[in-house]
């Protein structure tokens, strides 16, 4: 009895301490997956590595404790916060097949924004991010000058958005039902600056990426329903395997 309620004293303390980090964490990791629906190659420069209907896995990160700054509005008077990264894990990085595109992490200018953009009849829910300084693995004779990732929707004044006058960063995943678009984009050139090259791509998919810390809480209290069993029963931690295999 005794050896239940630490068992359950513990789990209790693992989630207590999983909720004070949802509520303190200042680190977001999201995984994304998006299919290319466009490539634009100049002189064929991505024949063979990049093509419509493959599939980019990625990763993008930002801290929430970074303090946003409001752009000067232009005529249309937008509500949006930007928030400027300078110093890794900050940024995104994606693959596909051979072709890996990241944020430099040596030199890290990475912007995140969110908002709304008001317009006549209704409103426009907006968030994104962008890599302006960012290096290529994979692929030889080629740069890539900006990754981004811009999401949109329309909103109809008095009905409410993904974004809804909320310019806080969001901790987590974007819920891809509430977004008419979320794409993500690469751009380049040649190294010799002669050709220009660009991928885009539409997210199909969308996941955050547990600290460490809530990884390892999830799999202690894996361990620890594991090892938890009744009093009558003798442990099988030390039971003969089956087909070299243990029960």
């Amino acid at each position: 009895m005794k050896e239940g309620h630490v068992v359950l004293g513990m789990a209790a303390l693992g989630i207590l301490m999983v909720s004070a980090g949802a509520v303190q964490a200042v680190v977001v990791e999201i995984a994304f997956e998006a299919v290319v629906t466009h490539v634009d190659a100049g002189n064929g420069v991505l024949d063979g590595v990049v093509g419509i209907g493959d599939t980019f896995v990625g990763t993008y990160c930002y801290d929430t404790a970074t303090p946003g700054s409001k752009p000067a509005p232009p005529p249309w008077n937008p509500d949006l916060m930007v928030y400027e990264y300078d110093t890794f894990p900050s940024g995104v990085t994606l693959t596909v097949s051979d072709f890996t595109a990241m944020t430099n992490p040596t030199n890290v200018r990475f912007d995140v924004v969110i908002g709304s953009i008001a317009a006549v009849h209704m409103g426009y829910d907006v968030f994104g991010w962008m890599s302006h300084d960012n290096i290529v693995a994979g692929v030889h004779g080629i740069t890539v000058s900006e990754i981004f990732l811009s999401a949109g929707t329309n909103v109809m004044f008095g009905e409410h958005g993904p974004v809804d006058g909320d310019t806080t960063l969001p901790v987590g995943p974007l819920d891809l039902a509430k977004w008419d678009f979320i794409s993500v984009v690469v751009t380049g050139t040649s190294v010799d600056g002669l050709d220009n090259w660009r991928i885009i791509s539409d997210v199909t998919s969308m996941q955050s990426i547990p600290e460490p810390a809530t990884v390892f809480l999830v799999i202690a209290g894996a361990l620890l329903a594991h090892g938890r069993r009744s009093p009558t029963q003798p442990s099988t931690v030390a039971s003969p395997s089956v087909n070299g295999a243990r029960r």
